[in-house]
C-alpha cells in the first residue's frame, strides 16, 4: 500500500451523493458553512457553472471538474442567465433542483469522517481545490467513472443508492491521485509526498511514527541542511516539522483506540512515540479535546483495513 492509499483508508472517510441540480437558466445556489467533519464536493456533469466563496474565491467549472472544499465555507453556485421558474421535484434517485433544462448538470455531495481529529489527507489542501479529471494521466479510467455515475443517475435500479455511494468514494481516491499527478504541482500533504526530496522524509514520519525523529535525520533524508529543510517544509505544509509528526502521531493513535483489540493505553503510547502513558495523553487530549480513555468510550468504528 503507498503513502496516498493508506492516507485515503486511514481517513475513513465516507462520501455520499445528496443532490441533482438540472438547468438551462441562470440561478444562484447558495451553501452555508459545513458542520465540522464534513467535507462538500461537487461534480460538473454537464456545462459550465461558478463557485464563490465566502472569502472571495471565484472558480469556474467545466465538465469533468470534481470541486472539494476542505474547509467547509460558505459558498454559492451559480451561472449567469436569465432565471427561470423551478420545475416540481422529480421522484429520481437522488432529490433533484433545477428549472427543468439539461444544459447544465451537476451533483453536490458530502464527505464525511468521524472523530475530532482531522484526516492527514485533508492537510495543507487548499479551500476551495478544484481538479481536472478529465486532464488527468488517469482521464480514461474517470470518464468510466464519470459514465457509471451517469448510468446509474438514468437506471434507478435496485441497489443504484450504493453503487452510488462506493462511486463517490472511487471518485475521491481516483480524483486525489489525479491532484497528486499534476504537472503544475500538487497541494497539500498529497502533493509534498510526490516532492522527491521532501517526500522521502514524510514517507519516513508516516510509516514509523514510533521513532524518536529529529530534525537533522528528517533533513538528511531530503538531502537538505536542516535551515532549508525547515523553510521548505513549512512552504510546503504550512505548519512546522513538529506540529507535523505530532499529527502523525495523535492519527494513529486514533487508529489504535477504535480498534476492537482495546490495546492498553500504555502500549498505544509506545506504538507513537511516547514512553509516558501521562505525556501521551496530555497530546492527545490538546489534539483531540478529549482523553484517550473517553475517545475509546465514545465508540468511533474502527477504520477499514
Amino acid at each position: 500500500m503507498n503513502q496516498i492509499d493508506q492516507l485515503i483508508s486511514q481517513a475513513g472517510i465516507q462520501g455520499t451523493f445528496d443532490l441533482r441540480c438540472l438547468y438551462r437558466g441562470g440561478f444562484r445556489l447558495p451553501h452555508e458553512q459545513s458542520p465540522a467533519g464534513v467535507m462538500p464536493f461537487h461534480l460538473l456533469m454537464k456545462g459550465e457553472i461558478r463557485v464563490t466563496t465566502a472569502q472571495g474565491d471565484d472558480v469556474t467549472l467545466r465538465p469533468g471538474d470534481l470541486l472539494l472544499l476542505p474547509g467547509g465555507e460558505p459558498h454559492t453556485i451559480w451561472r449567469e442567465g436569465d432565471t427561470l421558474a423551478l420545475a416540481e421535484p422529480g421522484d429520481g434517485l437522488l432529490p433533484q433542483r433545477g428549472d427543468g433544462g439539461d444544459q447544465v448538470e451537476f451533483l453536490c455531495g458530502e464527505y464525511r469522517y468521524q472523530g475530532p481529529l482531522r484526516p492527514l489527507l485533508l492537510d495543507a489542501l487548499p479551500s476551495p481545490l478544484c481538479i481536472p479529471l478529465l486532464a488527468s494521466e488517469s482521464q480514461q479510467a474517470l470518464r468510466l467513472v464519470l459514465s457509471l455515475i451517469h448510468q446509474e443517475l438514468q437506471r434507478e435500479q435496485q441497489g443504484s443508492g450504493a453503487v452510488l455511494t462506493a462511486l463517490s468514494q472511487v471518485l475521491l481516491a481516483m480524483g486525489l491521485r489525479a491532484h497528486a499527478s499534476d504537472p503544475h504541482g500538487a497541494l497539500g500533504l498529497v502533493g509534498a509526498l510526490q516532492d522527491p526530496r521532501l517526500g522521502r522524509s514524510l514517507q519516513a514520519m508516516l510509516a514509523d511514527p514510533a521513532h524518536p525523529w529529529s530534525v537533522d535525520e528528517l533533513a538528511a533524508l531530503a538531502a537538505m541542511s536542516r535551515a532549508t529543510y525547515f523553510r521548505h517544509f513549512r512552504q510546503r505544509l504550512g505548519c512546522s516539522v513538529w506540529d507535523f509528526m505530532v499529527r502523525v502521531r495523535m492519527v494513529r493513535a486514533a487508529e489504535l483506540l477504535r480498534h476492537p483489540d482495546q490495546l492498553p493505553l500504555g502500549e498505544v503510547a509506545q506504538r507513537v512515540g511516547y514512553q509516558s502513558e501521562a505525556s501521551f495523553a496530555k497530546a492527545f487530549k490538546q489534539s483531540s479535546g478529549m482523553a484517550p480513555g473517553r475517545f475509546r468510550q465514545q465508540g468511533w468504528p474502527a477504520l477499514p483495513g
